[in-house]
């Protein structure tokens, strides 16, 4: 995703799944001039007005520059790192701490290696504290993060079992995140783990460890006793000589465990504590923050209200812009604790809306509405003083048919806008890893040929995620193909903007001209369905055959009349020939596979042949794609293999 052409630097990066360097042509055409690689690109030798710096390594070229940069500020830099919970962690200390201090906080869950140097080239001068994420799978990757962030202050969550593969041992997997701290002067911790504690004694001897516990032990720094009262847990605590109190609005471990170390972690840091202490009882988890959902008629929600300062609403525009809906609208109230001038802040705003391609916009408080007098005249604009009053008003919107991101302070309460744009009324959230999706994809296509396409099948509206949401994140991730049951969701993607061929295995050609209006491809599986296809024009098909599945499809019989009444209907175009396998994942069998194999080369090749038609050919679903990577011909299938289920 590039936001500013003019203003970036595109860092061909090479990985085990994929290669930058593959993406340099399409950067430069969408006005990148700045490149940095590791291994020549014939295409940058056409252009004179290109700048290239070839380096050993891209990736640790970036890391270097991120190195660089941190090193520009003098802020402490606050690193955070562990098994488990280390994204709750850092938005929970930011929330208790962003009324003081102009915070920099990673966004999302950039802890890698890449996500690293992403986050802290975001620093800039009007940041007072930056608060950093790192993560490791393996064993070596932490040195480099260490040197990135460079930390004053280290916080460790816990050790669990995530990751466990990448160590020879747990305990190697402590001494790697632990060696995050070697340069910090203070380290926040549970006490509960003495062999966490041992460990950092060990290798960060020079280090205030700063740690809470449970029981009467009175070498940390923080006792706690708790009580729960309803959904709530009431703590009592005693530290640096003074006594207090304070609610966490949960009563599960997990949530426990990192409510107290982030009241803990937010005193360190110089935090009032009367103002955390009233502030602990409002901690969200982050249901808030990037929270999709279906609304009222026909549209997207996507709430974002769990904060609102520059960077979260940058980041929220960024995901707004990269989504192909015409229709896009902004809620967003006034924003606070920016470091800016209300002048500045209306200057950066107006300059991220009109580039994230916002066609309406809502405004509401007191100093935002200022920006009616900035923004282009394109923006049809609302302007009200209170949240109230916008729910009065909701009608005047005319929402329909619109992406909706809501973007608003904590003050204002747009989750009751969120509440009332939504579709249905009842709570039931399924959480849907995106990235896991992108790791299971990249699994998969491990087996494959660089060449051999993917078709991701997502019916059932997405096997219950989410069809238009997750069609987007496909389509963001290089899919090919789409493939879905009925001309609806086709449809819907449409709609939503989704510009990948979509192919429906179940069309009712009784509405053929909504095919035509919205680029979609039925899959054609028997004659009557084509005696209904006799068109003027072209229009793209799929042929299903039945190798021995018996379920639907032209079977071998059928193709010498399949072959004239193409020959005869030129204008059908054969976009691709398909089977389904019946026992991919049978070992018992595979000599029925393997005749299924035989039989689709066959007939395929006779189709081929006698048309003259060249179409993509596919076979393999998710499981034939690992027993029988051989046969994947031009195009295999994805659909629960997407989400981990290999059938």
């Amino acid at each position: 995703r590039i936001i500013s052409p003019k203003n970036s630097i595109f860092f061909a990066i090479k990985t085990s799944r994929n290669d930058g360097h593959n993406y340099i042509e399409d950067a430069y055409d969408k006005g990148i001039r700045v490149f940095v690689i590791q291994k020549h690109s014939k295409f940058l030798d056409k252009y004179e007005d290109a700048s290239i710096l070839k380096v050993e390594n891209t990736l640790s070229a970036l890391q270097k520059l991120a190195a660089y940069h941190r090193k520009r500020f003098d802020i402490p830099v606050l690193a955070i790192t562990g098994s488990n919970g280390k994204t709750i962690l850092k938005e929970w200390i930011y929330f208790l701490l962003k009324d003081e201090y102009n915070l920099f906080r990673s966004p999302g869950s950039y802890n890698s290696q890449l996500g690293v140097p992403l986050s802290l080239l975001q620093i800039n001068e009007k940041h007072r504290l930056a608060i950093i994420e790192a993560g490791i799978s393996k064993a070596g990757e932490m040195a480099n993060l260490r040197e990135i962030i460079n930390p004053e202050i280290g916080i460790f969550t816990n050790l669990g079992n995530a990751h466990d593969s990448g160590f020879k041992s747990r305990n190697e997997k402590l001494e790697e995140k632990i060696s995050l701290f070697r340069y910090c002067k203070k380290i926040i911790c549970c006490a509960d783990d003495p062999n966490v504690i041992a460990k950092i004694k060990e290798m960060v001897p020079g280090a205030e460890i700063i740690s809470w516990t449970q029981s009467e032990n009175k070498d940390v720094g923080m006792t706690i006793k708790s009580k729960r009262n309803g959904r709530n847990t009431e703590i009592t605590y005693a530290f640096n000589n003074e006594k207090g109190e304070f609610t966490i609005p949960f009563t599960d471990k997990i949530s426990l465990r990192l409510g107290i170390t982030s009241f803990l972690a937010s005193l360190v840091l110089g935090g009032d504590k009367d103002a955390i202490s009233r502030k602990t009882r409002h901690l969200l988890y982050p249901k808030m923050r990037m929270e999709i959902k279906r609304g009222v008629n026909n549209c997207t929600l996507l709430n974002d209200t769990y904060n609102s300062d520059i960077d979260s609403i940058k980041n929220a525009l960024n995901y707004i812009k990269s989504n192909k809906t015409i229709n896009k609208t902004l809620f967003i109230s006034d924003v606070y604790q920016t470091g800016y001038s209300d002048n500045e802040l209306l200057d950066i705003l107006k300059k991220l809306i009109e580039e994230a391609g916002i066609s309406k916009l809502v405004l509401v408080g007191e100093k935002i509405i200022g920006l009616s007098t900035k923004i282009s005249k394109k923006i049809k604009i609302f302007k009200f003083l209170k949240t109230d009053d916008v729910l009065k008003n909701i009608q005047k919107l005319e929402l329909e048919n619109e992406f909706i991101l809501l973007k608003g302070a904590r003050k204002f309460h747009f989750e009751r806008i969120f509440d009332l744009l939504s579709e249905t009324f009842h709570h039931t959230v399924l959480e849907i890893d995106l990235e896991a999706i992108s790791e299971n994809i990249s699994t998969y296509k491990s087996f494959l040929k660089k060449e051999t396409k993917v078709l991701a099948v997502i019916k059932a509206s997405g096997y219950g995620t989410g069809a238009v949401k997750l069609a987007g994140h496909l389509q963001s991730i290089g899919i090919d193909y789409l493939g879905v049951a009925f001309l609806d969701e086709a449809i819907e993607l449409r709609r939503s903007g989704l510009t990948l061929p979509i192919m429906v295995f179940n069309p009712d050609l009784n509405f053929i001209e909504k095919f035509d209006k919205y680029n979609i491809e039925p899959v054609i599986y028997n004659f009557r369905q084509l005696d209904s296809l006799k068109r003027d024009k072209e229009f793209r098909i799929h042929i299903k055959l039945d190798t021995g599945m018996k379920r639907l499809g032209f079977e071998s019989k059928d193709i010498p009349e399949l072959i004239n009444f193409l020959n005869f209907n030129k204008n059908l175009i054969v976009s691709s020939v398909f089977s389904h396998l019946a026992a991919s994942n049978n070992p018992g069998a595979d000599d029925f596979t393997l005749k299924q194999f035989q039989t689709f080369e066959n007939m395929c090749n006779d189709i081929n042949v006698g048309t003259g038609q060249n179409f993509l050919k596919h076979i393999l679903n998710s499981s034939g794609i690992v027993r029988f990577p051989n046969y994947q011909m031009d195009m295999v299938r994805l659909g629960a293999g997407m989400h981990g289920i290999d059938t």
